[in-house]
């Protein structure tokens, strides 16, 4: 299952992911073992990025699950 957590407006460290379906810098979508996520905000950038963990940084809005 995926693990997410938020640290103020500004940081997003997710564990077990399956990928990146996209990435500008006003959304990135994340695909999950069950439908995606979808990370809204300005200025985002994947700070790192390993096999299953990544970093966000940037000014988050939102944050969406969808199947």
């Amino acid at each position: 299952l995926p693990r997410l957590t938020v640290t103020g407006r500004n940081e997003l460290y997710l564990e077990n992911h399956k990928g990146i379906i996209e990435y500008t810098t006003e959304r990135i979508r994340i695909n999950l073992s069950r439908g995606f996520m979808e990370v809204i905000g300005d200025n985002l950038e994947i700070q790192a990025l390993m096999p299953d963990e990544m970093k966000v940084w940037g000014d988050i809005n939102t944050i969406n699950y969808l199947d």
